[in-house]
C-alpha cells in the first residue's frame, strides 16, 4: 500500500481493519454459526477462538483462519473491531501497542489540527524511520501515522 493511499483513507471500517491487522497483530477467523458466517478475532497471546470452549475439538471444524482482505461485509458479520480511527480512547491503545514495540509517538497540538510523529528507533531498523501525519482529528492522525510506520511501501507497479 502506498503512502498517499493511506493518507487518503477516510476514518472508519477499512482503516480500523488495517490497524487490527498491521498494527495490533490481530488474526481473523471465519466462524460458521448455522446459516450465518461471523468474523471473530484472535489477539496476540490469546488462544485460537475455537479453543475457548472445553469441547474445542468438536467445534473447531466451524472455524477457518482468513486474511483481512477476505472479509466481505456483504456476507460476514464482523464483531469486535474497535473504532481506532474515530475514538480517542481506542486510538490510545494503538499508541500503547507501538510503545511496547519500542516505536515512539510524539503528538503535537496546533491551532486547528494535530500532528503525530511516530519514530522507529535505530536499534529496530538500520535507518531510523519517522512518519508524520497531520489531521484535524487526533485518532485519525494516530492511526495513519502508525500504519505508515509499520508498513513497507509497495512500489506502484505491484499494487
Amino acid at each position: 500500500m502506498q503512502r498517499d493511499q493511506i493518507l487518503a483513507m477516510d476514518p472508519g471500517r477499512e482503516l480500523n481493519e488495517f490497524i487490527a491487522d498491521k498494527v495490533m497483530g490481530w488474526i481473523a477467523w471465519e466462524e460458521k454459526r448455522g446459516e450465518y458466517t461471523y468474523i471473530v478475532f484472535q489477539k496476540p497471546g490469546e488462544r485460537e477462538p475455537y479453543k475457548k470452549t472445553q469441547r474445542w475439538e468438536e467445534v473447531m471444524h466451524r472455524y477457518r483462519r482468513i486474511g483481512f482482505d477476505e472479509i466481505n461485509h456483504q456476507i460476514h458479520i464482523v464483531t469486535g473491531i474497535k473504532e481506532w480511527s474515530t475514538d480517542i480512547s481506542a486510538a490510545w491503545e494503538v499508541v500503547e501497542t507501538l510503545q511496547v514495540s519500542h516505536i515512539y509517538t510524539d503528538i503535537r497540538t496546533c491551532a486547528d489540527f494535530y500532528e503525530v510523529w511516530i519514530t522507529a528507533p535505530p536499534f529496530r531498523e538500520e535507518i531510523q524511520k519517522t512518519e508524520t501525519v497531520a489531521s484535524p482529528k487526533l485518532p485519525e492522525a494516530i492511526c495513519k501515522a502508525a500504519l505508515l510506520a509499520v508498513l513497507e511501501e509497495v512500489p506502484n507497479d505491484q499494487t
